[in-house]
């Protein structure tokens, strides 16, 4: 016969003190869990972001044409980056801007968000970007140009004046562009802020991160050898 008077289940108590280690436990796991999921997807947005320049740069000097990257606000919670790439070259004017006019529209081969010669669009939601990110640039006000020969600026714009300059930063920041320059992304100094230039005479980008405690761009292959940057930013 089997004396069982010995054998005790889980008081209350016991309950409430394991779920109150385990509360303790998560409150600093969770914090890590999100911050490194934000990190996550701003370093997802900055990829996709260099790797549309760098598609747009080769296939228009494939085609010997033209690509534009361009920006549409939706609402506050989305933003849209997409392109077009058409077989028309478009090159510096007498202002040395680059200006898309018809031609550039009638001879557009490759555009995502919108049906070249076919119904219905091949992918009219396209986006690069996660929407986990905040996007600003001024492709958002005039959108980008690259030529076949690597020139490239912003529509309109004389090239001297300005290039495609983007930012990318975390989800929520009150950050705002005046010009060419953020501000307000250190609301969020836990995550990292990247500046994306692209140069004018080459189609290359440079990628800067944000150092907060001197506010500078630093360049971002200093962070990865150098968790405190060397102060000095990348050129173009």
């Amino acid at each position: 016969m089997n004396d069982n008077k010995n054998i005790h289940g889980i008081t209350l108590i016991e309950l409430l003190v394991v779920i109150g280690i385990m509360g303790v436990i998560g409150g600093f796991v969770y914090p890590t869990i999100n911050d490194w999921q934000t990190n996550k997807n701003i370093e997802r947005d900055l990829q996709a972001y260099i790797g549309l320049v760098d598609y747009v740069v080769n296939k228009t000097k494939t085609v010997g044409g033209t690509g534009m990257i361009y920006c549409e606000i939706k609402d506050e919670n989305t933003t849209i980056v997409s392109y077009k790439i058409s077989l028309y070259f478009v090159k510096p004017n007498g202002s040395n801007a680059l200006l898309i006019d018809a031609n550039f529209t009638n001879n557009i081969i490759k555009d995502p968000r919108n049906a070249i010669g076919v119904s219905p669009a091949e992918d009219p939601n396209h986006n690069i970007l996660s929407v986990k990110s905040d996007f600003l640039s001024n492709i958002c006000q005039n959108a980008g140009i690259i030529n076949a020969r690597g020139q490239s600026g912003i529509n309109g714009v004389p090239r001297a004046s300005t290039g495609i300059t983007s930012y990318i930063h975390a989800k929520g920041a009150t950050a705002t562009l005046v010009g060419n320059n953020l501000s307000g992304d250190d609301e969020y100094e836990d995550h990292p802020s990247y500046q994306i230039m692209t140069s004018t005479t080459r189609g290359l980008s440079t990628v800067n991160r944000r150092d907060y405690s001197s506010g500078e761009w630093e360049c971002a292959e200093d962070w990865y050898s150098d968790i405190k940057g060397d102060k000095n930013p990348c050129y173009r």
